[in-house]
């Protein structure tokens, strides 16, 4: 991309004055520094850079200090920075209609203040993500060959934009509790994990209680607002140099159960998985037999939790049914399972009618903060 550098204030500029004030031609100043008319003239055009043999040399002739040329020529040097810059956000703005979702949701956060479209609202939402331009996010973010910032492709996702801004903005709400994690503890995770399973029962919507049991382990807990179009329950992937597990999980539905199996699916990937890969559940498009076999691990792994041995696959298989909500309310306590965990359980088989059970889930609502 061609800069125009008449917009700019060159080290040239300054010389052409002092030669006017002085009255000497620019000729006779390339023979008394020793340059070519042709140098010197690149020089005054901008297209040479000042070096600091020629400030010298200015000095000497010019009685300007060789130290303010060198400032004018760090000035210039700045000055056609930030054009370059300017001009490469201006030519990806009309990129930014695909980021509408995410947009609003990041104005939500006051992650992003610009109002309108254009330059500083892309500065900022590039600033969000961390990349310098919305090329890069591609080639991290889409791109087949996956990058060392992002170990998975997300070209299958119905909206790769707001995917990656609620991922983004789950790394960036646990950027402060991070370093203060003690190591990771593989042991005292999965021994809270009963803990946790008693939280649902007793306070299903007390995350905050379980951000702490998580910490307490070295596990990084972020509960991430749905942001529109995007495709996913939770995500679980190995975060400051693969020290710290970091578990995320949506609102999506708006609901207690969903939440809970989505935080229980996540801890399987922790204890049964990996460091390297990162997963994300509900993505859309095929999966690969390997990584199906990681995720039906992790959904039995959740429901083995949640659901204490409850013979599900009897209600599924229509072998036996529930009359009454106080029927399933006695057969939940039975099994020590929270009634709208097996509601929720029951409704994901299709075998329970939505309006008359979906009102017992407790509503969950994520706030947008960091």
């Amino acid at each position: 991309m061609k800069i125009d550098k008449t917009q700019l204030i060159t080290p040239g500029d300054t010389i052409r004055e002092t030669l006017d004030v002085l009255g000497m031609p620019q000729g006779e100043l390339a023979e008394r520094i020793g340059y070519q008319p042709s140098k010197l003239s690149q020089l005054i055009k901008g297209d040479i850079s000042l070096t600091r043999e020629m400030a010298g040399k200015l000095e000497m002739v010019l009685n300007i200090p060789a130290l303010v040329w060198l400032n004018l020529e760090s000035d210039y040097q700045q000055q056609q920075l930030r054009l370059e810059q300017e001009q490469k956000l201006e030519a990806e703005v009309p990129l930014l209609e695909g980021f509408k979702e995410s947009i609003k949701f990041l104005k939500d956060a006051r992650l992003i203040t610009a109002r309108r479209r254009g330059v500083e609202q892309l500065r900022q939402l590039l600033r969000f993500f961390r990349v310098a331009s919305l090329e890069d996010w591609s080639r991290i973010y889409i791109d087949k060959k996956y990058s060392v910032a992002f170990k998975r492709s997300l070209a299958s996702v119905s909206n790769p934009q707001s995917t990656t801004t609620w991922l983004c903005f789950g790394e960036r709400q646990v950027d402060k509790l991070v370093p203060n994690l003690p190591p990771y503890d593989r042991k005292h995770f999965k021994s809270i994990l009963a803990d946790a399973r008693e939280l649902s029962i007793d306070e299903p919507l007390n995350f905050s209680r379980l951000k702490e049991m998580c910490a307490e382990c070295g596990v990084a807990l972020a509960t991430t607002p749905y942001v529109a179009k995007s495709s996913v329950y939770g995500a679980t992937r190995w975060i400051a140099n693969r020290q710290h597990p970091l578990i995320q999980i949506s609102d999506r539905d708006k609901r207690a159960d969903t939440c809970w199996f989505a935080f229980f699916h996540e801890a399987g990937h922790v204890l049964l998985h990996g460091k390297t890969k990162v997963f994300l559940e509900e993505i859309d498009g095929d999966l690969h037999e390997h990584d199906q076999h990681e995720e039906d691990e992790a959904n039995a792994f959740a429901r083995d939790l949640l659901m204490r041995g409850f013979p599900i696959e009897r209600y599924i298989n229509r072998t036996r049914e529930f009359k009454s909500l106080r029927q399933l309310e006695t057969a939940a306590s039975r099994f020590g399972i929270a009634p709208y965990i097996l509601i929720g359980q029951l409704l994901r088989a299709g075998v329970i009618k939505a309006s008359l059970y979906r009102s017992k889930i407790p509503r969950v609502a994520f706030p947008v903060e960091l």
